[in-house]
C-alpha cells in the first residue's frame, strides 16, 4: 500500500491522528508536537480589539463553514469508445462529465465537428442540450451529464499537403483530413472493418465557478470491447500488450492480432528503453503508448505518426536496423513537449522533424543498430537535389515536402557537432531540446529565440546557424575522424534527487519521512530541495529540473567537478485543483492540490471550559473528511475575529482532531466557532472558583462551607 503524506500548514498541526504512512509537518511558527497524542497547540496572543462585553462574547460563523463531505473539486471527463463494424467509416464515443457542486455553468465543445469534412452525429444526450453542431449546454441539474455521438473514422493525408504544416493536435509533419474518395489519399487513421485505428475525439469544456472556488480537470479514455488506447490514439480489435518500466516512465507497446511484426516486441522495447535512458531532455511521459499498425489492408500515409502528447503508431513492418528508424523517430517526437506547448513559426517549424530524424539516426548508431557508414549516408542525402535547394525557414521554396526531414536532419546534425566541439563535449543536441522544452506554454518559438538558445549553450557562431536556416547553404557531411573527434569525448554524468531537507510550503516545512504522496492547497508555492552530484570523471554543466506531469516547471544549473555536489531548490505553484506527478531525477512524488475543503467540523470542545484571565484554554475541533483529499484552512473565530486558522490536510475518509490554544485576558464568557460548531469558554477572576475547579472533591457544598468560614473569619477580625 502506498503511503500518504498530508501537508498540514499554519499554526495547529496534525500528526498522531493521521493514518499509517501519513506524516505532519512542522511550521516554524508552531510549537513542538506530542508524538504520543498527536495533538499540537499554539498560544494565540489577544489581538488589539475593543474590550469585550461582560456578557457572552459571540462569534459569527463564516458563510462557507459547512461543506459537503463528498465534495470534489475536479471536473472528471470520461470518454468511452466503441467500434461499430456494422456501420463502416464511423465509430462511437460516449462522454460523461462529473460536475463538481461549485460549477454553475458548463458547455461542451465537440472539437472533431469543427474539422472540415469530419461528420459528428449526436445520437443521444442526458443532461446536455444541443446548441449547435459542435456545442452542448449543461442543464445545471444533472450531476453526471452524458452525450453519445458517432464520428468519422477514416482520416487521410492528401497528396497536396503544404510543406512544413502539422496538425494542431500534434501529428507532426502532415495534415489530418477525412477521406475524400479521390483515390490519391493515404490513411493516417482508418477503419478496416475487422479492426480500426482512430483518433480519440477532442472534447473541449468551458465552465464557471466562484473565483475563490476553482476546479481542475482530468480525463480518462476507455475502449468498450477488445482494443487499447493511450488517450490520444485508439485501436479496436484483439491485441497483445507489452510493457517496459524505465526510469522515465512506462513504455507500452500494443501489437494487434492483425499485425505482423518484423521485429520482436522485446527488441523494440529494448531500443525504446535505451533511447529513454539516454535522452536527458527534461520532459518525459508517465506512459508512452506505441501501436504497431497492421499493413496490407490499408495504405498508410506515413511509416508512423506521433499524435497528442505521448501516443504514436508505427507500421508493423518497420525495421530497427535502419538510419531512418521510425520506432525511434516517433519516440523522439513524444519527448518534444515544446511542440505541444509552444507556437512554432513558419521559420522554425522545420526544427520539429529535423530534430526527430537526426536524433533517431544518432540513437540507432549509438545502440549499434547501424554503423557509421549507414548513419553518414542517411544524413548525406541533405546535400542532394531537391533537398539542398530548399530554405528551411521558408517552406515555400521547398520542391519536396521532406526538406525538413532530409536537409533539416543534416543541418541539425551539424549544429550538434559544432555544439559538442565548442564545449568540449559538455553540451549536445539534447541540451538544446531541454531548453526548448523549458519554454513556457503559450509562448512563441521564433528564429531569434532559437538562435539565442544556441548562443546561451555556448554553441556555434550565430551567423553559421542563420546561414543554414535562412539560405540555401548546406553543410557537408562530416567524415569518420571528425565524428570521432566531436562525439567520442567524455561527458559529465550527474545524479539528481530530492534532498533530505524538508520541503517548504509557504510558512511550513514538510518532512517526507519516506512518504511519496502529499496534499497541498492550490495557489501555494511548493519549494523542493534538490541534491545534484557529479558522478562522472570530468567537470561539466548540470541541469536540475523539476517536472510536473512530465513538463519542466523549474530548473537550475551550474558547473561541478567530478565527485562534487550541490544543493539547490526548485519551486512550483499549482494553479488549479488536481493530482499531479512531480519528479526530480528518479525521485517521484504524487501531489494532490486542493481547493476549499470537503471536510466538515463534527464536534468542538474547550478544555478547561472555565479559566482565569490570561490562562490557556485548548479548543479542539473534530474534522471529518469526505471521499477526496481535502486541504483547507480551519478558522477558529471569537468576537475578536479569526483567532487561529491552521491549514489542515486530510486523506479521503479520514477523521482527526485539530487543537489550538487560545488565551483571553478579560473576564467574560467567550463563544468560539469552528465550521458550524460552537463552544463557550468562561473567563473569571475568581480565586475561590478557581480552587473549586482545580481541587478534587472541592464541589459546591465545600465551596459554600469555605465561603462561610471566610466570612466568619472576617467578622471576627473586625471586632474591636
Amino acid at each position: 500500500m502506498r503511503r500518504v503524506l498530508s501537508v498540514l500548514l499554519g499554526i495547529a498541526l496534525l500528526v498522531g491522528s493521521l493514518p499509517t504512512g501519513v506524516v505532519g509537518l512542522e511550521s516554524s511558527a508552531a510549537p513542538s508536537i506530542d508524538d504520543r497524542s498527536g495533538d499540537a497547540s499554539a498560544a494565540i496572543e489577544p489581538r488589539s480589539v475593543a474590550e469585550p462585553s461582560p456578557t457572552i462574547a459571540a462569534a459569527t460563523a463564516p458563510a462557507s463553514a459547512t461543506a459537503s463531505t463528498d465534495r470534489d473539486d475536479v471536473l472528471h471527463r470520461e470518454i468511452v469508445l466503441r467500434h461499430r463494424p456494422d456501420d463502416p467509416g464511423v465509430f462511437e464515443a460516449e462522454v460523461t462529465v462529473s460536475v463538481p457542486e461549485q460549477v454553475s455553468r458548463l458547455e461542451m465543445r465537440l472539437e472533431e465537428a469543427a474539422k472540415p469534412g469530419v461528420d459528428v452525429d449526436v445520437e443521444s444526450t442526458d443532461g446536455f442540450e444541443e446548441r449547435s453542431d459542435d456545442r452542448l449546454t449543461w442543464d445545471e441539474e444533472t450531476r453526471e451529464p452524458t452525450v453519445r455521438f458517432t464520428v468519422t473514422a477514416d482520416r487521410t493525408r492528401l497528396a497536396d499537403r503544404q510543406p512544413g504544416e502539422a496538425d494542431r493536435r500534434g501529428a507532426a509533419g502532415f495534415d489530418l483530413n477525412p477521406s475524400s474518395g479521390s483515390g490519391d489519399e493515404k490513411y493516417v487513421f482508418a477503419d478496416a472493418g475487422s479492426w480500426a485505428v482512430v483518433p480519440v475525439p477532442g472534447i473541449g469544456l468551458e465552465w464557471s465557478t466562484p473565483e475563490s472556488d476553482p476546479v481542475g480537470t482530468d480525463e480518462t479514455v476507455e475502449i468498450d470491447g477488445p482494443g487499447a488506447t493511450g488517450g490520444e490514439i485508439a485501436y479496436f480489435g484483439d491485441v497483445e500488450e507489452y510493457e517496459r518500466e524505465t526510469d522515465r516512465g512506462t513504455i507500452r507497446l500494443v501489437v494487434p492480432e492483425a499485425a505482423d511484426l518484423v521485429e520482436s516486441p522485446e527488441a523494440i522495447l529494448d531500443s525504446l528503453e535505451a533511447a529513454s535512458d539516454s535522452m536527458d531532455v527534461g520532459a518525459h511521459n508517465e506512459e508512452t503508448f506505441v501501436l504497431a499498425a497492421p499493413t496490407g489492408e490499408v495504405e498508410w500515409a506515413q511509416a508512423g505518426i506521433q499524435y497528442g502528447d505521448d501516443d504514436a503508431w508505427v507500421v508493423d513492418d518497420a525495421r530497427l536496423d535502419e538510419a531512418r528508424n521510425v520506432w525511434l523517430h516517433e519516440y523522439v517526437h513524444t519527448r518534444q513537449h515544446f511542440v505541444q506547448d509552444v507556437e512554432t513559426t513558419t521559420e522554425t517549424r522545420w526544427l520539429v522533424e529535423a530534430q526527430a530524424e537526426y536524433a533517431a539516426a544518432l540513437l540507432s548508431l549509438e545502440q549499434g543498430l547501424i554503423d557509421y557508414r549507414e548513419f553518414s549516408a542517411a544524413l548525406e542525402r541533405g546535400e542532394e537535389y531537391p533537398y539542398a535547394d530548399g530554405v528551411l525557414a521558408d517552406p515555400s521554396t521547398w520542391d519536396d515536402e521532406d526538406v525538413d526531414y532530409v536537409k533539416g536532419a543534416l543541418v541539425y546534425g551539424e549544429l550538434d557537432r559544432q555544439l559538442r566541439l565548442a564545449t568540449d563535449g559538455d553540451r549536445t543536441n539534447e541540451d538544446l531540446l531541454r531548453e526548448l522544452n523549458r519554454i513556457e506554454e503559450g509562448e512563441e518559438l521564433t528564429e531569434e529565440r532559437l538562435y539565442d538558445l544556441v548562443e546561451e549553450l555556448d554553441g556555434p557562431d550565430r551567423k553559421s546557424v542563420e546561414k543554414y536556416a535562412q539560405t540555401t547553404a548546406t553543410p557537408e557531411m562530416w567524415d569518420g575522424a571528425d565524428h570521432e573527434a566531436a562525439f567520442d569525448q567524455p561527458v559529465a554524468q550527474f545524479e539528481y534527487g530530492v534532498a533530505d531537507d524538508p520541503l517548504e510550503v509557504r510558512d511550513a516545512s514538510i518532512d517526507l519521512e519516506g512518504a511519496d504522496e502529499l496534499a497541498m492547497p492550490v495557489g501555494e508555492p511548493l519549494s523542493v530541495p534538490v541534491d545534484v552530484e557529479n558522478v562522472g570523471d570530468r567537470e561539466g554543466t548540470f541541469d536540475a529540473t523539476l517536472l510536473v506531469d512530465g513538463r519542466i516547471v523549474d530548473a537550475d544549473g551550474g558547473t561541478l567537478a567530478p565527485g562534487d555536489g550541490e544543493r539547490t531548490a526548485l519551486s512550483w505553484t499549482p494553479s488549479e485543483p488536481g493530482t499531479y506527478d512531480l519528479r526530480v531525477g528518479n525521485d517521484r512524488l504524487t501531489v494532490h492540490a486542493r481547493g476549499p475543503s470537503s471536510a466538515t467540523v463534527t464536534d468542538l470542545s474547550a478544555d478547561p471550559e472555565r479559566v482565569a484571565p490570561g490562562e490557556d484554554v485548548t479548543v479542539t475541533a473534530t474534522v471529518e473528511n469526505g471521499d477526496v483529499h481535502a486541504v483547507d484552512r480551519l478558522e477558529f473565530r471569537t468576537a475578536r475575529g479569526v483567532d487561529a486558522e491552521p491549514l489542515v490536510a486530510l486523506a479521503p475518509g479520514e477523521t482527526t482532531t485539530v487543537p489550538v490554544t487560545l488565551r483571553f485576558d478579560d473576564s467574560s464568557r467567550y463563544e468560539v466557532v469552528a465550521g458550524d460548531r460552537k463552544t463557550e469558554v468562561t473567563v473569571r477572576d475568581d480565586p475561590i472558583g478557581a480552587v473549586a475547579d482545580e481541587v478534587p472533591g472541592f464541589g459546591p457544598l465545600a465551596a459554600g462551607i469555605a465561603l462561610a468560614v471566610a466570612l466568619s473569619a472576617r467578622a471576627v477580625a473586625r471586632r474591636p
